[in-house]
């Protein structure tokens, strides 16, 4: 069974006073909205995932270096200072 959506009041508009046949009748009106559906949190957590898939593109796997690569990298990056 699907959960229902819970409902809550998002306006409330002011009273107003009528004069009836019978006497005064009082009327206020109530806006409800339901909360999001399960449906819903699912679509909006899809398109979080695929939006942060497609920021991890960009990324790219470094390759492992050797120990002379290594060597070869330290002495290229401090050779100015010698």
């Amino acid at each position: 069974m699907m959960a229902m959506p819970i409902m809550t009041v998002v306006s409330v508009k002011g009273i107003i006073s009528r004069k009836t046949n019978t006497g005064t009748s009082r009327e206020k009106t109530i806006v409800f909205e339901g909360s999001s559906s399960p449906r819903e949190l699912l679509e909006g957590l899809s398109k979080q995932a695929k939006a942060a898939l497609k920021g991890l593109e960009s990324y790219r796997v470094v390759e492992q270096l050797t120990a002379e690569d290594e060597e070869a990298l330290v002495r290229s990056l401090f050779a100015p200072l010698s």
